[in-house]
């Protein structure tokens, strides 16, 4: 669905690309779903992802009291965390950097102005002791900025994980 006046351009960018999804990945998906694959998944995930959330929440309220506020969530994969009143997006920018965490600003989604400035966490891919561990480094980043030294430049970082993009930086160095 887009806006008539895109729809040509769309229309041309789908014919370059392949005009049809391959057979075969449809056949696998529909049988996928057809042997209930997909509704276990659902349902095995309509447990965990609550389950993160809610240690994403209370490692927030705990190590990062002070410096971001997590909006309530009742669903999806992300979390907003509201920056404290007064504080620097800069300040939790180099202390995320510092303690290896990739952290979006909220003003990086769109350019529409914002109340308060803010952080998204990715937090679905990650277990709830990574997101504990995660959480307690990035708040003793921000806390004690002396005691973390700056991380190897984003070149040599092998991939990239989102938040939870941390803990000892040779994990991510190439060998």
């Amino acid at each position: 669905v887009v806006p008539l006046s895109l729809v040509e351009s769309f229309s041309k960018t789908k014919e370059i690309m392949g005009g049809q999804p391959c057979v075969i990945d449809q056949a696998v998906l529909a049988a996928f779903i057809a042997e209930g694959h997909f509704d276990r998944h659902l349902q095995r995930m309509n447990i965990i992802y609550p389950q993160r959330l809610q240690a994403l929440g209370d490692a927030v309220d705990t190590d990062l009291r002070g410096f971001i506020d997590l909006e309530p969530a009742n669903a999806g994969l992300h979390a907003v965390g509201w920056l404290a009143r007064g504080l620097d997006e800069s300040v939790v920018t180099n202390g995320a950097a510092r303690a290896g965490v990739e952290l979006p600003l909220l003003s990086s989604f769109g350019k529409t102005a914002l109340v308060r400035p803010g952080v998204v966490f990715g937090f679905a891919s990650f277990g709830e002791r990574m997101i504990r561990e995660t959480v307690q480094r990035f708040g003793h980043a921000l806390k004690a900025p002396q005691k973390y030294p700056a991380l190897p430049a984003p070149e040599l970082v092998a991939q990239k994980t989102g938040f939870f993009q941390r803990l000892l930086p040779s994990r991510f160095l190439r060998g």
